[in-house]
C-alpha cells in the first residue's frame, strides 16, 4: 500500500488548470482533504502467449464462516452466487499470460484466489491482444468475510443472494460495478470501498446490511446508490480527491450528508439544515443514515429518490 497526498493532487490540479487566467500569485487555499490509501499498481511488460481456460472448484465442506481474499492483477473479474450446487466456489478462468495462471487454496476456512506469479512483476503484457478473465461464482448459503484487491481493469461484483459479514473492496485503476438486488441475510459488519484511479459504481448499498460504510477515492467518478433494505442505522464516511460524487439517497430513509471540501455542489431536492443536507425523512423515519463527504476538487451531486 502507498499513501497519495490529496493536499499535493488538489494543488496541482489548479495550478494547470487556472494557470492560463491567472498572472502572479494564486490565492491560498486551506483545506483539510485526508491521504488516501490506494493499492499499488505495478506496469512491467508481459509476453502475451495462447489462451488457456480452465475451471476450478473447491467443495463445501461445513466450515463456517469462510474468509475470502482475492488478490487479482489485470483484466476483468466477475463475481456471483452462482457456484454450482455442493460447490463452495467454482471458478472459470481464461487467460493468456501464463505466469497468471490463478491459484486457488482452500484450508482452515480460508479461500484464497491469486493471480500467479510474482505480485510485482504482474504487468502490462506487451501487446493489445492481453486477455484474463475470471468468472468467481460462490455459493449463497455461507457467511464470508471477503476482501477483493485488483489492481487495473473492470471488476462486475453481484452481492446479491450472498451471506457477507464483511466486505472490502480495494481497485486500483479501472471501472469497478457493484450491486445487490436482494438483502443480505446476515448482519454485515462493515463495507468498504477503497479506489485510485477508478470510476465506480455501487448500487443498492442498503441490502449490503452494514452499519458502518466507508468509500474512499482517489481519482475518478463514484456513483453511490443508497437504496435497498435498511435494518439500521448507519454512518457513512466518503472521502474523494479528484472527480465527481453522485449520492442517490432515498425518500423513505433519513439521510444527513455533511460537506466540506474544494467542491461544487448540485442539491436536487434537499433541505439545506446549518452546514447539512437533509432529506424530508430525516429525524422521521425508523433507519437514518449520517453520510459526512470530504471531497477535494470535483463535484458532489444530492439526488432524491422516490421509493
Amino acid at each position: 500500500m502507498r499513501h497519495i497526498s490529496m493536499g499535493l493532487a488538489i494543488l496541482i490540479v489548479l495550478s494547470s488548470s487556472l494557470g492560463c487566467l491567472f498572472t502572479g500569485r494564486l490565492p491560498d487555499i486551506d483545506i483539510n482533504v485526508p491521504d488516501i490509501e490506494v493499492p499499488d499498481v505495478r506496469v512491467p511488460t508481459m509476453e502475451v502467449g495462447e489462451m488457456i481456460e480452465e475451471t476450478k472448484s473447491i467443495p463445501l465442506q461445513g466450515e463456517s464462516p469462510v474468509d475470502v481474499s482475492i488478490m487479482f492483477g489485470a483484466g476483468e473479474i466477475n463475481l456471483s452466487d452462482a457456484a454450482a450446487a455442493g460447490q463452495l466456489l467454482t471458478g472459470d478462468f481464461r487467460y493468456n499470460v501464463s505466469s497468471w495462471a490463478p491459484e486457488v487454496t482452500f484450508e482452515d476456512g480460508e479461500l484464497r484466489i491469486r493471480q500467479g506469479g510474482d505480485e510485482g512483476s504482474w504487468g502490462i503484457p506487451s501487446s493489445a491482444n492481453m486477455h484474463n478473465e475470471w468468472d468467481l461464482a460462490f455459493a449463497n448459503g455461507v457467511p464470508m468475510n471477503v476482501n477483493l484487491t485488483m489492481g487495473a481493469g473492470k471488476g462486475h461484483l453481484d452481492l446479491s443472494g450472498l451471506q457477507l459479514t464483511r466486505l472490502e473492496v480495494n481497485a486500483g485503476a479501472g471501472d469497478v460495478d457493484i450491486r445487490c438486488d436482494a438483502p443480505n441475510s446476515v448482519v454485515a459488519e462493515q463495507f468498504t470501498l477503497r479506489t485510485g484511479a477508478a470510476r465506480a459504481v455501487v448500487t443498492n448499498i442498503g441490502n449490503v446490511g452494514a452499519s458502518k460504510v466507508t468509500i474512499q477515492g482517489g481519482a475518478g467518478d463514484i456513483e453511490l446508490d443508497f437504496g435497498g433494505d435498511w435494518r439500521e442505522s448507519a454512518e457513512v464516511g466518503v472521502v474523494t480527491g479528484v472527480g465527481a460524487l453522485t449520492l442517490r439517497l432515498p425518500d423513505s430513509v433519513g439521510a444527513r450528508v455533511e460537506i466540506e471540501g474544494l467542491t461544487t455542489i448540485d442539491n436536487e431536492g434537499l433541505r439545506k439544515e446549518g452546514d447539512a443536507y437533509v432529506n424530508a425523512a430525516w429525524g422521521q423515519s425508523a433507519v437514518q443514515l449520517s453520510i459526512d463527504v470530504k471531497a477535494g476538487v470535483g463535484s458532489v451531486r444530492l439526488v432524491p429518490v422516490a421509493d
